[in-house]
């Protein structure tokens, strides 16, 4: 089963900081995060942005497509993608359907996710083993009805590729973005896992109240 190697990984991490010194921000995301919420008319730290989040997905009732994207698609975005999943197997049945995917900015087809993220996610009943990764395209923006993506660099990336995307594009979290576990230890991978279900909680119930 393939996997990333470290020299992929930090190739990785290089492709996201070039993406972000392409929009004119600095390496670092405070700049990047602020520039991505002026652009999409968010105002406040706070409940301006969320409202702005809900106003979005609130639209989308009944049968709705959410993409979760991030760099590589072997660590968060298929980590938010079965989490979700899970969140969704786990609730009541409702006339409200939510389907979930997931994809990488800077993806190569067909890699498994990252061992760390599958022994996490095992830990919690959560089968990863059969992910394999694949690249953002086009088709599976259109598909969308909501995308949640992890930094304003795979934002930029969405809205650049498919401009009209942009009514449907949030940060997952409005106000920091989640950071690439890959290559660091299995506690970490544990950090964002709880983060990335306590936010899909939250995006979710703004969805379908």
């Amino acid at each position: 089963m393939c996997r990333f190697a470290l020299p992929f990984a930090c190739s990785n991490e290089l492709i996201e900081n070039r993406i972000l010194r392409g929009k004119g921000d600095s390496p670092g995301e405070k700049n990047s995060w602020k520039k991505f919420s002026e652009n999409k008319g968010e105002k406040g730290a706070g409940g301006s942005r969320n409202r702005n989040v809900k106003k979005g997905v609130t639209k989308l009732m009944f049968n709705t497509c959410v993409l979760f994207v991030c760099t590589g698609n072997t660590c968060r975005s298929p980590m938010a993608q079965a989490i979700a999943q899970a969140i969704i197997d786990g609730s009541e049945p409702s006339e409200r359907t939510i389907t979930v995917d997931s994809a990488g900015v800077a993806a190569e087809d067909g890699h498994g996710a990252s061992l760390q993220a599958i022994e996490v996610l095992g830990d919690r009943g959560i089968d990863l083993n059969g992910h394999r990764s694949k690249q953002l395209t086009a088709q599976l923006i259109d598909r969308a009805g909501v995308i949640f993506t992890m930094t304003p660099a795979h934002a930029h990336a969405v809205i650049a590729m498919v401009p009209e995307s942009a009514d449907k594009v949030f940060p997952l979290d409005a106000i920091h973005p989640i950071a690439d576990p890959i290559g660091q230890p299995v506690e970490v991978y544990r950090e964002v896992a709880d983060e990335l279900e306590r936010l899909i909680r939250t995006r979710f119930k703004e969805m379908l109240t």
